[in-house]
C-alpha cells in the first residue's frame, strides 16, 4: 500500500472543489448572460422592425412621416431625460458612498 500524506489529499481535494466551483460560478453567469443578450437583441429586433414596418406604411405620407418624425423626437427626448435621471441617481449613490467611507474612516482613527 502506498503512503499518503492526508494532508496532501486534503488539500488537493480542496483546490480541485474550488476550481470545480470556478467553473461552475463562470458557466452558470455566462449562461445568464447569453440569456439576456439574446433577450435584448429580440427586444431591438422587435423594434427595428416595428420603426421599420411604420417607416413602410408612411413611405407616401408626408403627414405620416411627420408624425413618425415627432414620435421619434420623443423618443429621444425621454431616452435623454431617462439617462440624466440615472445621472443624477449614480451622483446620489457616489456621494452616500462617499460618506459612508467617511464614516468608516473615522472610526477606524
Amino acid at each position: 500500500m502506498a503512503f499518503t500524506n492526508p494532508s496532501a489529499v486534503q488539500s488537493s481535494a480542496l483546490a480541485f472543489g474550488a476550481m470545480g466551483a470556478f467553473v461552475a460560478h463562470q458557466t452558470l453567469f455566462g449562461l445568464l448572460e447569453a440569456v439576456r443578450d439574446a433577450r435584448n437583441a429580440r427586444a431591438e429586433a422587435h423594434a427595428y422592425h416595428a420603426w421599420d414596418s411604420a417607416l413602410g406604411e408612411a413611405r407616401h405620407s408626408a403627414a405620416q412621416m411627420g408624425n413618425l418624425a415627432k414620435a421619434a423626437v420623443e423618443a429621444a427626448l425621454d431616452a435623454q431625460d431617462e439617462a440624466d435621471a440615472l445621472r443624477a441617481e449614480v451622483a446620489r449613490l457616489r456621494r452616500a458612498v462617499d460618506q459612508r467611507d467617511d464614516v468608516i474612516r473615522s472610526l477606524a482613527a
